[in-house]
């Protein structure tokens, strides 16, 4: 699956969004139907939301992290990646609460400087 971007504009303030194009949203409901959102709270915040260029191109690492953590433990998979407003948040379908919080658990670990939380609920679809 390929990785697309959409910039839009909410209140005021712009959004940028990288979903997974053609995902089976059903599909992936079946095998994880948990949606955990990972937010990050972004350290080097521009006035608009969005996160400093440099600071921006530091994360890559990061966001390819948490992608990989949830799609090759097979424990889930990260669908939607939002930034707006000094955070980023991955929307991710997860198998259970447990494998999420391990997940989380090693991402704080390998990168102890980033802000991180996260909830997990049943996928109101």
């Amino acid at each position: 699956m390929e990785w697309k971007s959409k910039q839009l504009t909410n209140e005021g303030l712009p959004l940028f969004l990288r979903y997974l194009e053609n995902a089976d949203v059903d599909l992936l409901r079946l095998s994880f139907p948990k949606l955990a959102v990972v937010r990050h709270q972004l350290a080097k915040v521009s006035p608009n939301g969005l996160p400093e260029a440099d600071y921006n191109e530091s994360l890559f690492e990061f966001d390819e992290s948490i992608r990989d953590m949830f799609r090759l433990s097979e424990h889930g998979i990260v669908v939607l990646i939002e930034t707006f407003a000094g955070n980023r948040n991955y929307y991710a379908y997860a198998d259970s609460k447990k494998n999420v919080t391990e997940i989380v658990a090693s991402l704080e670990h390998a990168f102890p400087q980033e802000n991180l939380s996260w909830t997990i609920h049943s996928d109101p679809e």
